[in-house]
């Protein structure tokens, strides 16, 4: 018969049917991290908050790669050189979330609240920021190669030197963001909002018109149009 020991050293025999009802409502008490396409559980943990339990498992260096983390809440969490790509972020909280050097190709964040995130040096690529809160984000060196950032809020954000090669930024807020240095080579900038906007390419600031002039190609209610570099 199973047995348990309490703090007392006092050891209570328990019943078959006992047993199995403990190690339930154990279970249910647990986070669970799942694969988003296999369902497979790729981490389980006793800590109380998403911010604890992701920490746990990137210190337990778990494949969080495809890793299911819709609506999670690692709010202020440290996710340094995480690896989640593939990983399913959809309206995830990750305000003044650390997510230096972190690997997101193609991770879905639609909706996911990166309010003043630190994205400095991760990799985008592919990603899926639709209508994410990106404001006061820093995303300097960021890849946001061919990311969706249609509709995304990236007021006063950082994008200094960020790789916004053919990015999707339909209707994408700008306004105040720093884009200095930045590659738009081939972005879909349809409907942006830029008022305030930094854009810098060399000794001094300029405005959108000037701007432009500087994009190899960019894309104008869906047609491609050729723009020459002056």
């Amino acid at each position: 018969m199973p047995t348990i020991t309490t703090e007392d050293g006092t050891k209570i025999v328990l019943s078959e049917e006992q047993y199995s009802e403990i190690i339930k409502k154990s279970e249910k008490n647990k986070f669970t991290i799942k694969n988003r396409f296999t369902g497979d559980i790729i981490f389980a943990s006793e800590k109380t908050t998403w911010k604890e339990v992701i920490k746990e498992a990137i210190d337990a260096r778990a494949n969080l790669t495809g890793a299911d983390l819709t609506g999670a809440d690692p709010t202020d969490a440290n996710l340094t050189d995480a690896n989640l790509t593939r990983a399913n972020l959809t309206c995830a909280n990750l305000t003044h979330a650390d997510l230096t050097g972190a690997k997101l190709t193609g991770a879905d964040l639609t909706g996911a609240k990166l309010t003043c995130a630190k994205l400095t040096g991760s990799d985008l690529m592919d990603s899926n920021l639709t209508h994410a809160d990106l404001t006061c984000a820093n995303l300097t060196g960021a890849d946001l190669t061919c990311a969706d950032l249609t509709g995304a809020k990236l007021t006063d954000a950082d994008l200094t030197r960020a790789n916004l090669t053919c990015a999707n930024l339909t209707h994408a807020d700008l306004t105040c963001a720093n884009l200095t240095h930045a590659d738009l080579t081939g972005a879909d900038l349809t409907g942006i909002e830029v008022k305030g906007c930094n854009f810098y390419f060399g000794k001094s600031f300029l405005g959108l018109e000037t701007f432009v002039k500087y994009i190899h190609t960019i894309k104008k209610n869906g047609k491609l149009l050729d723009v020459p570099n002056k």
